[in-house]
């Protein structure tokens, strides 16, 4: 199951505007302890992003956190930021192309009962 929600706009302006958000929770086994009894019985994830377009430059940040919970498995996180820079190209009116490249912080952690 997952949502997804999102929000843009658009501007000829050249200066920083805001471009686009979205927030997007999911349910999500991301360990592979399947052979324990009741493991990841809460297994959540959320993502988020911003987007900012100075021109055809856009600056991107994104966030993801994610755990699971079971009952005698213990249980497990992960975190990640991400900073991007992309650009984005006109085909046709209808029709753009968005380029990314950027770095980011990846963190998982996890205890066994």
């Amino acid at each position: 199951m997952m949502g997804f929600y999102s929000y843009a706009q658009d501007s000829d302006k050249s200066k920083l505007k805001f471009k686009s958000w979205s927030v997007t929770p999911e349910l999500y086994e991301f360990s592979n302890r399947n052979s324990e009894m009741f493991s990841g019985i809460l297994p959540l994830s959320l993502s988020i992003d911003f987007t900012y377009a100075l021109s055809n430059n856009l600056f991107s940040f994104s966030a993801s956190y994610g755990g699971e919970t079971g009952v005698f498995s213990g249980s497990a996180n992960y975190k990640q930021m991400s900073l991007l820079y992309g650009r984005e190209f006109v085909l046709e009116d209808w029709f753009l192309v968005e380029t990314h490249l950027g770095g980011g912080m990846f963190f998982y952690g996890s205890s066994d009962l």
